[in-house]
């Protein structure tokens, strides 16, 4: 899985890259455009981000810090600045740590190194393997959207866009599946609770943050209540 760097001064994104080779990671992509990198999250799986920055994040990046958490991205804040402000924002952006260099150049060393160790740990409780015929695929939980049956298949949507054919029903998916992070809102439906951006009780509707709408069986309200009360928590 890819690194995603992403910084507002290439010059200081150097000093970046540079850490991060030195902890033994390759595999890097580098962006200094908010857009860009948002469009390169949604098609492909990231391990991590690093943002670096010069001054207090604009509307923009507050937002792109805001959509790594909601699909639970891990994310450091490195700076060249050590502002109160730039820190204060490190902190309510929940940040998995702010370092500034040069001064904590090996603090951050440290913590990527740490970082990755916890990833690794938690890599296998993160995947599931599906089957179609004689085809297996290897899926991260965090990029399910939604999956839905019809009859005796289940699909798998995710937010690459790509959608996974699976013979089994829904609930023998969810056994695999973690109950907190993938619930099931209707008799025939589960999502992704990272990608859920309100709940219409009135008329039993949740709106993703997709754009996409889920009918919510009445059943299944608790289900939903419950997942969004823990992660409130």
């Amino acid at each position: 899985m890819k690194t995603l760097l992403l910084g507002q001064d290439p010059s200081y994104n150097t000093t970046c890259h540079t850490v991060l080779l030195d902890v033994g990671i390759t595999d890097i992509v580098q962006f200094n455009d908010v857009k860009l990198a948002s469009q390169f999250l949604q098609a492909n799986n990231v391990l991590f981000v690093v943002v670096s920055v010069i001054e207090a994040c604009s509307e923009e990046w507050k937002s792109f810090l805001d959509y790594l958490n909601s699909v639970r991205i891990p994310f450091v804040v490195a700076s060249s600045n050590n502002s109160d402000l730039l820190i204060d924002h490190a902190i309510s952006f929940q940040s998995q740590g702010f370092y500034s260099f040069p001064v904590d150049q090996t603090s951050f060393s440290f913590y990527v190194k740490k970082l990755l160790l916890e990833i690794e740990k938690n890599h296998n409780n993160k995947f599931f393997v599906i089957r179609h015929k004689r085809v297996y695929v290897n899926i991260l939980q965090e990029q399910i959207v939604k999956i839905i049956t019809k009859g005796n298949y289940s699909y798998v949507f995710l937010k690459t866009g790509k959608k996974h054919v699976v013979k089994k029903p829904l609930k023998r998916l969810l056994e695999k599946l973690d109950p907190k992070l993938i619930i099931q809102c209707h008799r025939s439906t589960a999502f992704n609770i990272t990608m859920l951006e309100r709940i219409e009780m009135v008329d039993r509707k949740l709106i993703l943050m997709n754009g996409e709408v889920l009918k919510l069986g009445n059943n299944y309200k608790h289900l939903v209540k419950s997942a969004m009360e823990l992660r409130f928590d």
